[in-house]
């Protein structure tokens, strides 16, 4: 019934992946997401024939639950990869959570009767090992998922500190893709539950329902995140711990000379024009440490990078609104050249600042 449905999200799954490992300037984040989406690509299609084929049981279980232990920290890793700053030692190293389980399934699982994966069988064949493997795999995917979700919501905080954009979007996008692989997995136990009180309800019915929910979340991945040219990419940002707080007795006065040193340089070069500026990319500019700039903004000017440069962006676009014909500019034309690349993330910080929406403070002149 749902055969060309499977072969969509398989399809789609591989060619995101595809279309990521091919663009260029590529981040580790982007290696890690490619491969999780050819390996979910890949198991949708061998449940596909699993669910509607029926065929070789034992091999094609098998193979989808490798498959999908591989996956169960994926999400995890993809999202911390953001804050690695790049650095593979430390990214990888997180790969110990794949390892375990799959060599104990791979070891014991060959060394085993396959017919302890037959899916009729699972619970009745008293295989210890079988047992522990699913319980395995139903304990650790909404662990790993939930986890990563918290994890974004972490990212988004340090992304505050780091970046004149949030890329509200990109957030967007991973954060419902990983509650739609959820909401798959709680469809298959809620199902699989059902299937020891309905005679008409078993366990492939269980794994067609929640493939059909995963195919759903794939395919609005695709939708939304080609509409994107940078598909699924938030910038990697540094987890520092080196900004100073109001709770560490920072030298005030060098800090306001720090504060003074940065707003001349504003002044003077406004690096805040730039549509996607990064705290990195200002400390390099303004020859001042990362560290000296963020604590200079949080505890001098009380504000955060990205309400900092934000701020700076609204006092320019104001600037220019009062010079400019009212005929001739539209208000999302100034707002991109002073810097915003969003019509949306304008409009929400003009009026968080001014208390009125850009037109009503055109109007207003």
């Amino acid at each position: 019934m749902f055969s060309d449905f499977y072969h969509i999200g398989s399809a789609i799954a591989v060619f995101l992946g595809l279309v990521i490992i091919i663009r260029k300037d590529k981040t580790l984040s982007n290696y890690i997401l490619a491969i999780w989406l050819i390996l979910m690509g890949v198991n949708i299609f061998l449940f596909h024939r699993l669910i509607d084929h029926q065929e070789h049981l034992e091999f094609y279980t098998f193979i989808n639950y490798l498959l999908l232990t591989i996956q169960i920290p994926i999400p995890l890793i993809y999202v911390n990869s953001f804050l690695f700053d790049n650095n593979k030692k430390t990214a990888l190293s997180s790969l110990y959570l794949i390892g375990i389980p799959i060599a104990i399934v791979a070891i014991i699982g060959f060394a085993i009767d396959l017919n302890s994966f037959n899916p009729d069988s699972i619970f009745l064949n008293n295989n210890l090992f079988t047992i522990f493997a699913y319980l395995y795999a139903i304990l650790s995917i909404p662990t790993y998922l939930i986890l990563s979700l918290l994890n974004i919501k972490k990212l988004k905080i340090i992304s505050l500190q780091q970046v004149s954009d949030i890329y509200e979007n990109d957030f967007v996008i991973i954060k419902r893709f990983i509650v739609g692989i959820l909401i798959a997995y709680f469809s298959f136990i809620a199902i699989f539950g059902l299937s020891f009180f309905l005679e008409n309800v078993n366990i492939y019915t269980a794994f067609g329902s929640s493939i059909v929910t995963l195919c759903l979340s794939v395919i609005y991945a695709g939708v939304f995140g080609l509409q994107k040219s940078d598909i699924f990419t938030v910038h990697n940002y540094k987890n520092k711990t080196g900004s100073i707080n109001k709770s560490s007795n920072p030298d005030i006065n060098y800090l306001k000379e720090v504060a003074n040193k940065l707003d001349a340089c504003m002044l003077e070069k406004k690096p805040y024009l730039r549509p996607r500026l990064s705290l990195s990319e200002l400390s390099e500019i303004s020859q001042i440490p990362e560290t000296q700039i963020s604590s200079a903004i949080n505890i001098i000017k009380e504000q955060n990078f990205y309400d900092y440069i934000n701020s700076l962006r609204v006092e320019e676009f104001i600037k220019r609104a009062k010079t400019k014909d009212k005929f001739d500019f539209t208000l999302t034309a100034i707002a991109f050249e002073c810097g915003f690349n969003s019509k949306s993330t304008f409009f929400d910080i003009f009026k968080k600042q001014t208390g009125k929406t850009p037109a009503q403070f055109i109007k207003s002149l």
